[in-house]
């Protein structure tokens, strides 16, 4: 993310989470300069299921939307897409 206000936003949706929910994001999408790990990857890294981990990543971008708005239509695609599961 590239300007202060999409970082707190994100900052801001990731403190609403559980430790257990911010580490799956954390190691789903590359957080904190580590590489994106695939569902799969992280399922079998911490014994849970990969629909557990995509449901969770689409409550996370809906959390994330909500709490932006117009910020969240601001990033660029790549980064939107971060905070999605295709």
């Amino acid at each position: 993310l590239e300007g202060k206000a999409e970082r707190e936003l994100l900052i801001a949706a990731l403190d609403r989470l559980t430790d257990r929910e911010r580490k799956i994001m954390y190691l789903r999408f590359g957080l904190h300069g580590g590489d994106e790990m695939t569902q799969k990857e992280v399922a079998d890294l911490l014994g849970i299921s990969q629909s557990y981990i995509s449901r969770l990543a689409g409550d996370f971008a809906k959390l994330y939307f909500a709490l932006g708005k117009e910020d969240y239509f601001a990033l660029k695609e790549r980064d939107r897409q971060a905070c999605l599961i295709y």
